[in-house]
């Protein structure tokens, strides 16, 4: 079951939700957000003719107190700090609305046949909001910098051989990998390039859309406009300000009361009530997944028949209509749906009781099978 994104940036959670569960048996549920926009102009006319420029954009989001931050080696310990982190900073390349990688501070890459050795042309012309020009050294200090075990960046930069990547010229850079990876884009697609020999980001130096202003954790940051940005005319608001609003009713109460723009981690249910009524929701596809993990090494998910059985017992729709109110789809015990190489062609696994329960008894569990499921109020499916 997949499920639609909280943040349309933010993929480098979801691809570490997915590393995590890699040697695990699991059953494939989904995971999820929703944004929430004021309505106040009609939706005809905000779609007539192009973007309009200037004003504050100011979105509410689920706030992480004190450690809220803008450097990018913690940023995925909460969605807000992915936010503020993705206004200031680039990456590489980034996974688009439709699930597809686009070039960012790289324009191009390419491997070799083997897939060991990825070759990146960067976008020249891009320049540091101090004004020094961005260059290949940069990305292999980004690249160092990310693999210190203490940043969380690091799982994306695990397979790489530092020490024999290089930067032939200031425009290109190859990174060399320990063992093939065919991913090794969409790897780093959640990651963020910083400056050569930054240490503090305490005022954040990046290439990205918004300049760094000011920040108060726990309550509001503010960005302003990049004038000098890569992507020519972008952005289009002249200053970006993001709101700490831990509490969901308070959250869309904001917004309701014109205090923000947009709302974004709406609990589903809430979703639904509002769907409609005055407010427009926007989401899009995700790779972001959820499952029912069995640990293989433990009884009785040691037979892999009482395994198979758990898959066949699942009424998926049912989870997604219910656990998720309906924001999500079925998904088939495979990672990564909608991304290059995914497995479409393995046909949907359906719900069989009867087969189940004949799996169960063959496993010596024939009077059936009692088992704690743990859940929390966390997030919808959790």
């Amino acid at each position: 079951m997949h499920a639609h994104p909280q943040h349309a940036r933010a993929s480098g959670p979801s691809r570490r939700s997915v590393l995590r569960g890699a040697g695990a048996a699991g059953l494939l549920l989904g995971v999820g957000g929703l944004t929430a926009c004021d309505r106040r102009e009609s939706t005809a006319a905000a779609q007539a003719g192009p973007p309009r420029r200037g004003g504050r954009l100011r979105i509410g989001m689920v706030g992480a107190g004190k450690s809220e931050s803008f450097n990018p080696s913690g940023a995925a310990s909460a969605l807000i700090n992915v936010a503020q982190v993705t206004a200031v900073f680039d990456s590489l390349v980034a996974i688009g609305p439709d699930l597809s990688l686009r070039p960012m501070l790289a324009l191009s890459w390419s491997s070799d046949d083997t897939a060991t050795t990825w070759t990146f042309r960067l976008r020249p012309g891009v320049r540091w909001h101090d004004g020094k020009p961005f260059t290949a050294d940069d990305v292999l200090y980004s690249l160092n910098w990310m693999s210190d075990p203490t940043n969380l960046l690091s799982v994306a930069v695990a397979n790489v051989d530092l020490p024999q990547s290089a930067a032939p010229d200031p425009e290109t850079v190859v990174v060399r990998l320990l063992r093939p990876d065919l991913l090794f884009p969409q790897a780093i697609a959640g990651t963020w390039i910083v400056q050569n020999r930054a240490t503090d980001f305490s005022r954040p130096v990046g290439t990205g859309p918004f300049v760094f202003d000011s920040l108060m954790p726990g309550q509001v940051s503010v960005c302003r406009r990049n004038p000098h940005y890569w992507d020519t005319g972008k952005p289009y608001v002249d200053s970006l300000v993001i709101q700490s609003i831990s509490d969901d009713n308070a959250r869309v109460n904001a917004l309701l009361g014109s205090q923000i723009d947009v709302v974004a981690q709406i609990p589903y249910a809430q979703a639904k009530a509002y769907d409609g009524a005055g407010l427009r929701l926007l989401d899009s596809p995700s790779i972001a997944a959820q499952g029912f993990y069995m640990a293989v090494d433990h009884k009785p998910f040691d037979d892999a028949r009482v395994r198979q059985a758990m898959r066949l017992l699942v009424d998926r729709q049912q989870l997604v209509d219910v656990a998720l109110y309906g924001y999500g789809t079925v998904g088939n015990d495979l990672f990564g749906r909608g991304l290059t190489y995914y497995a479409d062609d393995i046909p949907q696994r359906k719900r069989n009781v009867a087969q189940a329960k004949a799996l169960l008894a063959q496993a010596s569990h024939e009077h059936g099978l009692t088992i704690d499921l743990e859940t929390a109020p966390a997030a919808p499916g959790e």
